[in-house]
């Protein structure tokens, strides 16, 4: 069946290595396997978790950025690649309520803001490994920290025993929020990870019995047909303002990521297509970089033109300044689907 205003669910945590990876993975593989069309995304510019995605639900995974895009282009992402699913599954980024201190197109760039543009549902992953009834607390200040984020419910992790969950569950229900699984702590289906990050999808030894072990895993121990009951249709878009009430200045420090391969080909993640890029900043790297090292890389990059840049393999972190945007030409020749063809390729 489809939708022409798709059902979705976040899959969030109140920080990252809580355990949100295994969870979507898991749940997009075991819907995959029960003959359900399942169309993954990611929030924010990450370029390594949409590949798992991709392997996951055989379904490209699409980038969702609110600080980078304007509500427009989310929707017709959300509309153009998920009308054709049963359920969209979301992978957050880092906390729920993580991304810049500045706001972008629409939003920070955080889960909580894709949730709230969205009205997709968020499931909070909480990693109680070494912890019981403070867990609670965490679910709580999630719950309460904004009110335009709605909430399907929580999913434990790192759970050592029935005794321990008998610790933590009895006080999140009693703050009305559900507890749809509890997961044990598993490190036989831990994803192998490097100095830089995850190592990625292709070069996963045994991939695909990982996935499949994180779908029976997900089967056991997480209510599934719950979680798709709660699944929410996408937000109506609300009329767009007048054209006075736009903002006439794209946000500083525009970030956008930038691939380059031997070939010679650029393909950007997210294009600004209101003016001419002089002289951008560049940052990179010819080793992958994770989030928390990408800003210690800003903070030690120097200026270059793009167009020295040349037959070099690397990935760059590409930062506008508040003046510098983009627009196709003969040039830089590119468009909005540029987003989904780098996004959506294995790294």
């Amino acid at each position: 069946m489809s939708h022409a205003r798709p059902r979705g669910l976040i899959i969030t945590a109140p920080r990252s290595g809580a355990g949100k990876t295994t969870l979507a993975l898991g749940l997009m593989r075991a819907l995959q396997q029960d003959g359900m069309r399942v169309q993954p995304f990611k929030v924010g510019p990450d370029y390594i978790d949409p590949a798992f995605h991709a392997a996951a639900s055989g379904r490209a995974s699409i980038n969702l950025d609110t600080w980078a895009m304007r509500r427009g282009l989310i929707d017709d992402l959300v509309a153009r690649y998920g009308v054709a699913a049963d359920v969209c599954i979301v992978e957050g980024v880092m906390g729920l309520f993580d991304g810049a201190t500045v706001a972008g197109q629409s939003g920070k760039g955080s889960t909580a803001d894709l949730a709230a543009l969205t009205g997709w549902p968020v499931v909070l992953v909480l990693d109680v490994w070494a912890q019981a009834e403070t867990a609670a607390a965490v679910a709580l200040g999630c719950k309460l920290y904004r009110d335009d984020v709605d909430f399907a419910g929580v999913v434990l992790n790192g759970v050592s025993s029935q005794r321990h969950e008998d610790a933590i569950a009895p006080a999140i229900r009693a703050l009305g929020l559900p507890v749809l699984g509890s997961m044990p702590r598993r490190t036989d289906i831990n994803l192998p990870e490097r100095y830089l990050g995850l190592v990625q999808a292709l070069e996963t030894e045994q991939l695909d019995a990982r996935l499949n072990n994180m779908a029976a895993l997900v089967r056991s121990a997480v209510r599934v047909d719950v979680l798709l009951e709660v699944a929410a249709p996408l937000r109506a878009r609300e009329p767009a303002p007048a054209a006075a009430e736009l903002r006439a200045a794209v946000p500083p420090a525009q970030r956008i990521a930038l691939a380059q391969d031997d070939a010679f080909s650029f393909v950007y993640t997210h294009i600004m297509m209101v003016g001419v890029v002089p002289a951008p900043r560049l940052f990179h790297s010819r080793r992958l970089m994770t989030k928390r090292q990408k800003a210690t890389a800003m903070q030690c990059g120097y200026r270059e033109d793009i167009r020295s840049c040349t037959r070099q393999s690397f990935r760059v972190l590409l930062i506008f300044d508040e003046a510098c945007t983009m627009q196709p030409n003969a040039e830089f020749p590119f468009t909005a689907n540029a987003v989904v063809t780098w996004c959506s390729a294995p790294a």
